[in-house]
């Protein structure tokens, strides 16, 4: 059914809204996820943190270990969206949309997504994810890996306005500092899918 495109899994629903804002077909059913327990909430996993798809993006900016321990990922947050949009925009749809605003901020920090189909469970990186056709499957949760402390980030995003719009342009970075000297290699570069243009309407 989710393959085939006429349902749509549906949460906190603002990525579909931006979606319809800008003309695209709307689908035949929508499934609501939203009271699924088991994808809600922030755990320590190894070193670093398990932010369940259903997490909205406002509990993760209130958290304060993803403010002390993923400063990259908070500044990208607070820079989402306005706070009633953040209390019930999710994590998960933030990355199934593939063009969220925190997507820049998730692939310097190197972020993993685990997702669920009918074939089975798998979690991949971020990054390697985006690649692929996207299809009928669930996101879990997303993994974050705690960057080092002498590691130093940088975040910027361009919207039409200057707050309460999706990104135009944006980009996030980190390096590792050590006796004041960067190093480490930078990251293979990934070209993100462009968001779908609206089309016109025709006249009859």
């Amino acid at each position: 059914m989710l393959a085939g495109g006429d349902a749509r899994l549906v949460a906190g629903g603002t990525a579909l809204q931006l979606e319809w804002a800008k003309g695209l077909p709307k689908p035949r059913s929508l499934v609501d996820i939203g009271q699924i327990g088991g994808l809600k909430g922030i755990t320590l996993a190894g070193n670093g943190l398990r932010i369940g798809a259903l997490t909205t993006l406002g509990a993760l900016e209130r958290d304060a270990t993803v403010r002390e321990e993923l400063p990259l990922l908070a500044a990208a947050l607070r820079a989402t969206a306005g706070p009633a949009v953040r209390n019930l925009a999710t994590a998960g749809g933030n990355v199934a949309g593939r063009t969220g605003c925190l997507l820049p901020a998730l692939l310097a920090l190197d972020a993993r997504v685990e997702s669920s189909s009918v074939v089975g469970r798998r979690t991949l990186p971020l990054s390697e994810w985006l690649r692929q056709e996207p299809g009928g499957e669930i996101i879990e949760a997303i993994t974050v890996p705690v960057p080092d402390a002498h590691v130093r980030w940088t975040h910027r995003k361009i919207g039409l306005r200057a707050a309460f719009t999706p990104s135009v342009i944006g980009a996030a970075g980190m390096i590792e500092i050590v006796d004041g000297q960067a190093c480490g290699p930078p990251g293979p570069p990934l070209r993100l899918p462009a968001p779908p243009r609206r089309r016109p309407a025709k006249s009859g």
